[in-house]
């Protein structure tokens, strides 16, 4: 027993130092995909009108089937909790970058899939399997970013079930959120079992192989 949690323990720390580097060398030199062209929406002109309407949006990274989405999703994150957690994910985003002409553009980012988690505690460390949900809204100019995230997390371990809804603010590339683990089964002592409760969590995410849609106008 000993001899599996030093190992576990090795391997959070590979996994946990391998991958914040890997996404922060990806992040810090990644640059949004500008390659589309801006096409302006012209109404038609009565003849006594002095000017034309040329307002615009544009859309960039538009996907053709929005279950599949248009890259590849990476995370990975800390989660402080009644037990400090360590996770790793993997999944598809569906998300779009729209600029108007004037005003406010901003990122609007899906994501779901799976991930991989494991948990310190005082007598070992837990594996964990999770299916999430996440979504991210992300104005340009204005403060008003926000994050929802969504856990479906099985215990491997101890065979036990949480729900883990998530609130917090984005940056794109970084998360901060608060969360709050309900266990779903377990013996009447949930004080004991609930190995999670209150979270902070810090998450840091790439997206993998960005593609650019059509324009398209509102």
């Amino acid at each position: 027993m000993a001899k599996n949690n030093l190992l576990n323990n090795i391997i959070m720390k590979i996994l946990s130092t391998v991958t914040f580097f890997l996404i922060f060398c990806l992040t810090s030199f990644s640059q949004t995909s500008t390659d589309l062209t801006m096409q302006p929406r012209q109404k038609t002109v009565p003849s006594h009108a002095s000017s034309v309407d040329s307002t615009f949006w544009k859309t960039e990274n538009k996907s053709n089937n929005r279950f599949w989405g248009n890259s590849t999703y990476l995370s990975s994150s800390i989660n402080f909790s009644e037990n400090n957690e360590l996770d790793f994910n993997i999944g598809r985003t569906n998300g779009i970058s729209t600029y108007p002409e004037k005003g406010l553009g901003y990122y609007s980012i899906s994501s779901w899939g799976v991930g991989y988690g494991l948990t310190n505690t005082i007598t070992q460390t837990k594996e964990t399997f999770k299916a999430f949900y996440e979504y991210n809204f992300f104005p340009f100019k204005f403060i008003g970013n926000f994050g929802l995230r969504g856990e479906y997390i099985y215990d491997m371990t101890d065979k036990r079930n949480y729900l883990r809804p998530s609130i917090g603010l984005t940056f794109v590339y970084i998360d901060v959120s608060y969360n709050y683990s309900f266990l779903l089964n377990g013996e009447d002592d949930e004080s004991y079992n609930n190995i999670y409760k209150h979270g902070l969590s810090i998450r840091l995410k790439y997206f993998l192989n960005k593609k650019n849609g059509k324009v398209i106008h509102l």
